[in-house]
């Protein structure tokens, strides 16, 4: 028999709809390309090692990614990211359904993180509770 899934794995870019309703998705980093065009724009595109489907990066996933990984892009190269559908993204003044990074690495039957973070970088929770002087 010949599987039509095996022959066709899931393919372009990530979309919310593919998250909607489903269980939070564990992706290994494979890279990250830089300055792709996508329609008028260019963007960064992570792309997978066990998922055929790309994330196109923007500022709010890109911010989770460095909290846990670090500001170096070329160092997220083999490390596990938890994607998920958040329901309450806004898109100038309409609420949407947008796909989102939890802010820890994954972990294996809920204990062994799947990728190591340093103990010197800083936490996402960290980053979030800066002091902001006025």
């Amino acid at each position: 028999m010949t599987s039509f899934i095996e022959r066709y794995p899931k393919s372009g870019y990530f979309k919310a709809a593919d998250l909607k309703g489903q269980p939070d998705l564990n992706v290994q980093i494979e890279d990250v390309e830089l300055d792709v065009e996508i329609g008028v724009k260019l963007k960064d595109v992570v792309h997978f090692t066990n998922d055929g489907r790309s994330l196109v990066l923007n500022h709010a996933c890109g911010i989770v990614i460095a909290a846990l990984y670090g500001d170096q892009i070329e160092d997220w190269a083999g490390k596990w990211i938890t994607l998920f559908c958040d329901e309450t993204v806004m898109f100038g003044n309409e609420n949407k359904p947008g796909i989102r990074i939890r802010p820890d690495a994954p972990r294996i039957d809920g204990g062994t993180p799947l990728t190591s973070v340093s103990p010197t970088k800083r936490t996402l929770a960290q980053d979030l509770n800066d002091a902001v002087d006025f």
